[in-house]
């Protein structure tokens, strides 16, 4: 029993409104895949996996008979990875447009670029076919072509009867590809043949008929799909809500259409979001309301996401999100791939730290608190140490780790290096899955999502923040694993699994793959707002439509077709066969803009929304559309970039908006964020101005009562412990910067890197010239010095004290070669200065130990607080051949370093003058010298003598005396005067403590100010 009449509609949901309205409807693409099952149950189609998997083992096959494919095929494996993707985009391309392969062979034979690219496409295509023949499979983008064929053999009442209806109408459809109206040509001629009939209906403008007028897009689009019918589609007028979209004449109702700019897609998704919420406000049902784009681009589809989710607005597009978006996957992906980058240590720390792994499957520990401390130790071990040279990445983790966290560093190298080892698809699949599995990753996505869903109260804030996270971890770790076993399903179909594959090429297709995987659940959509495609939308009646991206290019778009089918490769396979080749760029912009026609013809208002720069800060057009609608009277706002400048959108802006009109509410509204606001403007305000007025606790000139000066006492060299001669210079240099650094020991936890660090470099230095010059000391006393004996004894110490890093990693070994070299550099420079002989390597003074000298003390009279005790380490200790007097030397590791330090050695320099005054005192020496002396990119002509005087006065007793300057910048600090104050600009440059003095990044000083007050008022006069 058939019914009269089908409707064939663009989308599902055409399908289920027009079922409540009793019309029986179908989707176009359902129909041809329902019919092509009927009355051709032989022909299998292949999925997109098997498609792609067998097109790259065709690709390698006849890559090498090919002039263009061979130099690709022998090249990076990414460029061929990237060349199959193109060639497949291509290949869809020629499918949908029904491209026959004679008319490639007729480009082929006319010689030139094009020719070329003919061969390759056409070779292509057959050895496709050919490899998806022989497992009696067709390739499903063929489906069309395919039952255009069968229906051309079918009798009447058997396609009737699988047709299920006499009549078919199709309605809102204005993409018809030539492979679509040959199969539908095709079914208008059987069921003609028995009284029925399918038949195309497009939408069009009522106008008078003029020969002399420019055709308008919806005409150009009936032309064109009239040439391929046997007959001329039906019409039906549609309202011309944005005129006749030849940008001519007048613009119909102006007011019931609104422009909007945005300077970024961030402030775009605002724009749409307000346009929403605005008539949420006003009562309108959320399913009345839908946002469009004209094609589907992350970029601008996940800030809009964003927005209405923190508006609290359900929103659901039919595509969604990437899987590969979702962190656990993410995290999955980039565990697989740590084996391909060798086992980096710092990687396999982050992943170790991830909430996605589960460490007791990982430790074998069953309490998960014991096990996640275990992983938490390796973690911490990897990246605080150097990577240790071993025999492959897993012994390299495991000898980095060291120590009691070998044998767990080995365990997990093991998991993370078993993908190495696949070689065939089906070998990388089963690795992989067994990677995850040893992770615990399927296991953590359960464990989280009972433990979130185990609460009884109603997640709001944060809590419904994470219900969505889990939700979306939930259907993209499924998603993962539904695709893995598609694509394992496909690699058994294809019979290939001896075909050897890099891990490369296997992650790229299982991510390519994954990326085309299942949309979101439909059951979100249930009052939901609704995010789709500009065609998605025809003829819906909707109380406001939002079209979001309506830029140039964009709206309508100026070339649907991949890179390979580019513009002049399409037109000439037009000339070959104009009905059977890709669309021109005028027809795919007249599908465009009929789309949007029939989107926007029973909305009751419009707002378009386009972007004024993208996301690399390039300049932005709007789409002509909107320049013709803006010139004919249509309201253009541009959207502000504050939050506080447009309408509140959700409870924080709305509390940010009362606070701008009322700052003196804010103590009592928000006494949390207005208490930290006081403390950001008097800490700003005290960088900029340095005025007394702002000198208190909050910019560091603190309130000192008993406790807090005995702990400042004793942290400055005032009890038991000495205070350490760096920590002095920090103090110097910024007093809340030694404050933060010695007193409340605020310090950075930073990395190790393979290759050693300044601090790093200048320790192994440091080391390796003191056992190079106590290995010699004997021989420096002598006249004339044997320069090459004490050359060789230094150096092979140095030597000793390198081959401790023996066992390092090739970047670190490169590394020390050059530390050996600096160490020759200061032995030549010290044998060529016999003013001087070495005594003293690292001489310790304060420390308590053995050999150490006591602590340089001194202070105003007896009392306590005005006593500094001081402690150190002095690189070196020279003294002259007639022993009255000695030099200090300290190691930096550049000359201008070096010379920067010895220009200030009567400012913030403090080192070698306090080394000088205690090495005087305890060697009984009549006068004390003293230089800093680079290791790095020395030469002999290298001299301090430019500083003699300033070191005499660091050297007296003035103000300038290191000893008088030492008293002051302590007394300062016990007096609890640290203000953020530095000598010089340049030390907050390198400071890592400006988060905490909240020093702005460019302060205006007053004067500054009033400067550029003075230089306005002139230009006003």
């Amino acid at each position: 029993m058939t019914t009269e009449l089908l409707l064939v509609v663009p989308t599902e949901r055409h399908v289920e409104r027009l079922s409540r309205e009793g019309f029986a409807c179908e989707t176009r693409t359902a129909l041809k895949h329902r019919l092509l099952l009927a009355l051709a149950p032989d022909v299998t189609l292949a999925s997109p996996e098997i498609t792609r998997l067998a097109l790259a083992d065709a690709l390698a096959a006849v890559a090498p008979d090919d002039p263009l494919l061979g130099p690709m095929a022998r090249g990076a494996s990414h460029v061929w990875l990237k060349t199959v993707d193109s060639i497949d985009a291509a290949i869809a391309t020629l499918r949908a447009s029904d491209t026959s392969l004679g008319a490639l062979e007729h480009m082929e034979a006319q010689g030139g670029t094009s020719s070329r690219r003919a061969r390759m496409l056409r070779s292509a295509m057959v050895a496709l076919d050919r490899a998806l023949s022989a497992l009696g499979l067709v390739d499903g983008r063929s489906a069309g072509a395919a039952l255009a064929r069968v229906l051309g053999s079918m009798e009447p009442a058997a396609v009737k009867d699988a047709v299920g209806h006499a009549q078919l109408l199709a309605r809102w459809i204005v993409a018809w590809e030539p492979a679509d109206l040959a199969w539908w040509r095709a079914l208008d001629g059987v069921l003609r043949r028995c009284g029925g009939a399918a038949v195309l209906e497009l939408p069009t403008f009522e106008s008078r008929l003029d020969a002399t007028r420019e055709r308008n897009p919806l005409e150009i689009v009936f032309d064109d799909v009239a040439r391929a019918l046997d007959g001329a589609p039906e019409t039906v007028a549609i309202e011309p809500v944005l005129g006749d979209l030849r940008l001519d004449g007048t613009v119909p109702e102006p007011s019931r259409l609104e422009i909007r700019q945005a300077e970024s897609a961030e402030v775009q998704a605002r724009a749409v979001a307000d346009a929403v919420y605005a008539e949420l406000l006003r009562g309108v049902p959320i399913e009345a309301m839908a946002v469009a784009v004209p094609q589907l681009d992350e970029h601008v589809l996940e800030p809009i996401r964003r927005a209405f989710d923190d508006l609290g607005i359900p929103v659901h597009d039919p595509r969604g999100p990437a899987p590969t978006a979702a962190a656990i996957v993410a995290r999955a992906l980039d565990a697989h791939a740590l084996a391909s980058r060798g086992l980096p240590r710092h990687d396999v720390a982050r992943l170790l730290r991830s909430r996605y792994v589960d460490a007791s499957a990982l430790t074998g520990l069953a309490d998960g608190r014991a096990a996640r401390t275990e992983l938490h130790r390796l973690a911490n071990a990897l990246e605080q140490t150097p990577t240790v040279r071993g025999a492959d990445p897993v012994a390299e983790l495991a000898a980095t780790a060291a120590g009691n966290l070998s044998g767990l560093a080995r365990r997990v190298g093991d998991v993370l290096w078993g993908v190495e080892r696949a070689r065939t698809r089906l070998e990388h699949i089963r690795a992989a899955r067994e990677l995850w599995r040893a992770l615990g990753f399927p296991a953590r996505v359960g464990f989280d999502a009972r433990a979130t869903l185990a609460r009884d109260d109603v997640p709001v804030g944060l809590a419904r923040a994470e219900l969505h996270a889990l939700a979306r971890d939930a259907h993209a770790w499924r998603v993962l694993t539904e695709t893995l076993d598609r694509y394992e399903a496909a690699v058994i179909r294809l019979k290939d699994d001896g075909v050897v594959v890099t891990m490369d090429a296997f992650r790229h297709e299982f991510v390519r793959a994954l990326e085309a995987g299942e949309p979101p659940p439909g059951a979100r959509r249930i009052g939901a707002l609704r995010i789709a495609r500009v065609a998605d939308l025809a003829d819906e009646p909707l109380s406001k439509l939002v079209v979001a991206s309506a830029n140039e290019g964009s709206l309508p778009p100026s070339n649907a077709h991949p890179a390979l089918v580019v513009e002049s490769f399409s037109a000439a396979l037009r000339e070959i066969d104009p009905a059977r080749a890709p669309a021109s760029p005028a027809l795919t912009a007249s599908r465009g803009l009929g789309a949007l026609a029939l989107a926007v013809a029973r909305a009751k208002s419009v707002v378009f929304v386009y972007c004024a720069h993208d996301a690399e800060g390039a300049l932005l057009q709007p789409a002509p559309l909107l320049t013709w609608l803006g010139r004919g009277g249509v309201s253009e706002k541009k959207w502000p970039l504050a939050p506080l400048r447009a309408h509140p959108l959700t409870a924080r802006e709305a509390r940010l908006v009362m606070l701008a009109r009322d700052p003196q509410g804010a103590r009592h509204a928000v006494p949390d964020a207005a208490r930290r606001a006081h403390i950001e403007l008097s800490r700003e305000t005290f960088h900029g101005a340095k005025s007394a007025l702002y000198r208190g606790p909050l910019t560091g000139v603190l309130s000192v009562d008993e406790p807090l000066a005995r702990a400042i006492l004793e942290d400055t060299g005032g009890a038991a412990r000495p205070l350490p001669v760096t920590r002095l210079e920090d103090f110097a240099r910024c007093a809340f910067q030694g404050f933060a650094a010695h007193v409340l020991g605020a310090r950075e936890k930073e990395p190790a890197s393979d290759v050693p660090d300044a601090r790093q470099s200048g320790t192994l230095v440091h080391e390796a010239l003191a056992a190079a010059f106590v290995a010699t000391l004997p021989l420096w006393r002598e006249r004339p010095r044997d320069a090459d004996g004490i050359r060789a004894l230094a150096l092979e110490a140095a030597d000793r004290v390198l081959a401790r890093e023996r066992a390092a990693s090739p970047l670190r070994r490169m590394a020390l070669e050059q530390t050996r070299d600096d160490v020759r550099k200061v032995i030549d420079y010290s044998l060529a200065d016999e003013a001087y002989d070495f005594v003293l390597a690292e001489q310790p003074f304060g420390d308590g130990r053995d050999h150490s000298w006591p602590a340089l003390r001194f202070g105003a009279g007896g009392d306590r607080t005005s006593v500094v005790s001081i402690r150190g380490s002095i690189d070196r200790v020279d003294r002259s051949p007639d022993s009255r007097g000695i030099r200090i030397i300290d190691y930096k590791r550049s000359p201008r370093t070096a010379k920067d330090t010895q220009r200030d050695v009567t400012g913030s320099s403090f080192q070698v003058p306090l080394y000088a005054h205690i090495a005087q005192e305890v060697l009984g020496a009549a006068y004390a010298d003293g230089m800093y002396l680079p290791y790095h990119q020395l030469d002999r002509t290298y001299s301090v003598a430019g500083y003699a005087n300033a070191w005499k006065e660091a050297m007296g007793d003035g103000e300038s005396g290191v000893m008088a300057r030492t008293l002051t910048v302590i007394g300062h600090v016990r007096e609890g005067d640290v203000a953020p104050l530095p000598g010089d600009p340049r030390v907050c440059d390198r400071c890592a403590y400006d988060g905490a003095c909240r020093r702005p990044r460019f302060v205006v000083s007053e004067e500054d100010e009033a400067a550029e007050g003075a230089s306005k008022a002139g230009v006003a006069r």
